[in-house]
């Protein structure tokens, strides 16, 4: 997969790079825009490295639009050529939530930025919006999620933010509204490959007439509670509280 569609990183920061410390592989997109599928929820062309932290005040001044952008996250309704393809395919095709905004994505092998404490922060949607799956595809213990549990913005002295390996065999979900990010304990001799599926867990999706409604779900059933009963797909259910 990663060879044939390769790897890119997040769009127009102010470190892009040819070789990203974190590259990604987009798994949906939105049909009604132009340009390269695999890139297509990688970023805005109005944001900046550190500034994906969802729909603040100053973000969203920076949006001219937000429909058909990054925060669009409704519009990535179409899985691309690489989320379509092989065992991937049939495991996005088999939940029973529509898939929005998603990726494969890669922390490289030996690269210092991704032991460093300013690497990768940021925040998502509320789960009631996008709730995401994310699934370990190769990892090592080396490689680490990190959650602020308390505060709105990640520091170096936060005695808050909670620490986890999430180990392949495995599907999570969490607060992604809390500021997270993903790294190395230092810097590492192996990458670390996951794919963060993201769902619509309260409403349906009709490709043929293109249009949304709420689900049976809506507004009764927390999202978390939804991948719990297994009923977002038929594999994954709770295990355990954590992370």
């Amino acid at each position: 997969m990663i060879a044939r569609y390769g790897l890119r990183g997040f769009r127009n920061t102010d470190d892009d790079s040819d070789t990203p410390a974190y590259g990604s592989l987009s798994l949906t997109c939105n049909p009604d825009r132009d340009g390269d599928p695999h890139s297509s929820t990688l970023g805005s062309a109005h944001l900046r490295q550190g500034q994906y932290f969802y729909a603040t005040p100053q973000s969203r001044e920076q949006m001219p639009v937000q429909k058909g952008d990054y925060y669009d996250t409704y519009g990535f309704r179409r899985l691309t050529p690489a989320g379509n393809s092989g065992a991937l395919g049939e495991l996005l095709r088999g939940f029973r939530l529509p898939v929005v905004r998603s990726r494969l994505s890669v922390i490289q092998a030996n690269r210092t930025e991704a032991s460093q404490f300013s690497f990768g922060w940021h925040r998502d949607e509320t789960v009631f919006h996008n709730l995401r799956i994310n699934i370990p595809i190769w990892t090592t213990p080396d490689h680490l999620l990190e959650i602020e549990t308390e505060r709105d913005r990640p520091d170096p002295t936060s005695t808050t933010i909670r620490q986890y390996h999430l180990a392949c065999g495995k599907a999570y979900s969490w607060d992604t509204n809390k500021p997270h990010r993903v790294f190395t304990r230092h810097v590492s001799p192996q990458s670390r490959c996951h794919l963060v599926i993201g769902l619509a867990p309260w409403f349906d999706y009709d490709p043929e007439e293109d249009c949304w409604w709420p689900n049976a779900y809506f507004g009764r059933v927390h999202p978390h509670d939804i991948v719990a009963a297994g009923l977002a797909h038929p594999l994954i259910r709770q295990l355990s509280d954590q992370p």
